[in-house]
């Protein structure tokens, strides 16, 4: 009897609770808030709740225990540790990611005969109306307006102004940006522009000049800003033209401008690179 009476008392406690809460939410409803009735009450069933969830909580992880099964508590924490195991995972990753990127570039920088510098992406504002980009590197590393800027993928633009440490880099897509470029396969040559877009536009071709789609275009040197045989994009359309006797012809960039995080600032543009006959 004694045992049955212990037991019971969970039960006929948390009955006694649930009414108390239940009269103090029907006193709300009809009467308004009681403030200082509500605040009393409360006070008074706080340790009954507490000592309710405490008990609780014991019981699941005991049974736990017994059953030979992780504790709540246990299953906490080995989430938190599977959660930072995934965080290290994925910075890991990063840094092979970026590792890889450097290798690439310094692999780049080794096989071109001009002297270079490697810089950072600060800020990138491809989606803007100017098509510019800020990188941290400028005068003090030797840096000058007008210098060729490339990465792994091909030409990436110009240096437009700089300071003591910092630079802003004016891409190919930019409306006012300009490039002297000759087709790999026809050595047809004409002027790459930017559209403000994420294409390219290939100017003074005429109707009678043999350029195709697919066809690879490189720096051709001309216009003193990029070195020669540095890649630069792929003919995507080749209109025939219209009465201006010009061809119409659309060009996708090689480097992916809303991707760019490592550059090379190619510190001369006088020697040729000797790259014509690069596979796209």
């Amino acid at each position: 009897m004694k045992q049955q009476s212990h037991e019971g008392r969970p039960g006929i406690l948390l009955t006694v609770v649930a009414v108390a809460l239940l009269a103090l939410m029907a006193g709300q409803i009809r009467f308004g808030p009681w403030v200082r009735t509500e605040g009393a009450i409360l006070r008074l069933l706080s340790p009954v709740l507490t000592g309710i969830d405490t008990a609780i909580r014991w019981s699941a992880e005991g049974i736990g225990y017994v059953t030979g099964g992780a504790s709540p508590a246990r299953v906490r924490e080995l989430e938190r540790e599977v959660a930072r195991l995934e965080v290290e995972r994925q910075r890991l990753e990063e840094q092979g990611l970026e590792n890889g990127r450097l290798r690439a570039l310094l692999g780049l920088r080794q096989s071109l005969p001009i002297p270079s510098v490697g810089a950072s992406v600060l800020s990138n504002s491809v989606r803007g109306l100017g098509k510019t980009c800020i990188i941290d590197r400028g005068s003090s590393s030797g840096l000058e307006p007008g210098m060729s800027v490339v990465n792994t993928q091909g030409v990436v633009g110009r240096l437009l102004s700089v300071a003591p440490g910092i630079s802003k880099v004016q891409l190919l897509t930019d409306a006012s940006s300009g490039v002297a470029v000759l087709d790999q396969r026809s050595r047809v040559q004409g002027v790459l522009t930017g559209r403000g877009d994420r294409v390219l536009e290939l100017r003074y071709v005429s109707t009678l000049d043999d350029v195709r789609p697919m066809d690879l275009l490189l720096t051709s040197g001309l216009d003193g800003i990029y070195p020669r045989g540095l890649p630069v994009g792929v003919v995507a359309e080749a209109g025939q033209g219209g009465a201006d006797l010009q061809r119409s012809i659309t060009v996708v960039p090689r480097v992916e401008f809303d991707r760019l995080e490592e550059l090379l600032v190619l510190l001369r543009s006088d020697l040729p690179l000797d790259r014509e006959e690069a596979a796209p």
